[in-house]
């Protein structure tokens, strides 16, 4: 899975390979801004990307954070990626400092535990499943999903422009 870089914030920078995104500071941003030109859209102003590649059908992947609050989304094409998961178009785990909340339809649901490096998320489009694990250590489930899917998903990450943290699509498997 990889990142559409048309998608990218001005406060983020993208990896060559298009898996890795890290928050910028003011003065990278800066630098980024400049050699983005042109690029940039005006929804673009905080640190959130979406996939290039649609998800349907039986799909596990994982996201690696680095440092605290990032937010992983599921959401429909359509969607405007903001607020992230508060209507009925995506699906937000959101990991803020020792905090891990679940966001769908604008219901908050807080989940016990410290935040993890490494979130395992599983899709089950048909079934309407979707699960979020903590792949830090041993795999835990932090939050199950099930619903009726009516468009393909993307998957999305939001970091913290102001934090310097980043966040890596690990681990495309269709199973």
């Amino acid at each position: 899975m990889t990142v559409d870089p048309s998608t990218i914030s001005q406060h983020l920078s993208l990896s060559d390979d298009n898996r890795t995104v890290t928050a910028v500071t003011t003065a990278q941003k800066v630098r980024l801004v400049i050699s983005r030109k042109g690029r940039t859209r005006p929804d673009q102003v905080t640190g959130k990307c979406v996939s290039k590649e649609s998800l349907t059908g039986h799909q596990y992947w994982e996201v690696k954070c680095k440092a605290d609050e990032v937010s992983i989304t599921m959401g429909y094409k359509e969607y405007s990626w903001s607020p992230q998961g508060m209507d009925d178009k995506s699906w937000t785990l959101s990991m803020k400092t020792s905090n891990i909340e679940f966001e769908h339809n604008k219901v908050t649901t807080k989940i016990p535990g410290p935040c993890p490096t490494r979130v395992g998320v599983y899709l089950d489009y048909r079934a309407g499943i979707l699960c979020f694990y903590d792949v830090s250590g041993n795999m835990t489930l932090l939050h199950k999903v099930q619903t009726t899917f009516t468009q393909p998903l993307y998957a999305g990450l939001w970091l913290n422009p102001h934090t310097g943290c980043s966040a890596e699509f690990c681990y495309p498997l269709q199973v």
